[in-house]
């Protein structure tokens, strides 16, 4: 939906949520469920928006799991990585990995 300025140009509504906590909350909501079996309901009801403001913050159900994805990998990565690189043999490197 646009709003017509006083100059006749159309500015588009400002967002109103906070796309960061939309992230972490369709991450937490992928995680518990999985990309398939979450719905765009799901994901409306549980962020707070409707189908209008998703599609224009992320463009679809898939890149805002995208989104998540890299969200977790953001935050998860350095620590499987320094676990990985403390560990004196594969084994152990593996077994780091796996349970955390």
């Amino acid at each position: 939906m646009f709003i017509q300025n006083n100059y006749g140009a159309d500015m588009a509504r400002p967002r109103q949520f906070d796309a960061d906590q939309a992230i972490d909350r369709g991450m937490d909501l992928f995680w518990s469920r999985g990309c398939a079996a979450t719905s765009l309901q799901d994901l409306t009801a549980v962020l707070g928006i409707v189908s209008g403001s998703l599609y224009a913050a992320f463009g679809s159900k898939e890149q805002l799991h995208a989104r998540a994805l890299e969200r977790y990998r953001s935050r998860n990565a350095g620590a499987l990585i320094s676990d990985r690189d403390s560990a004196t043999d594969v084994w152990s490197a593996l077994r780091a990995t796996l349970t955390a």
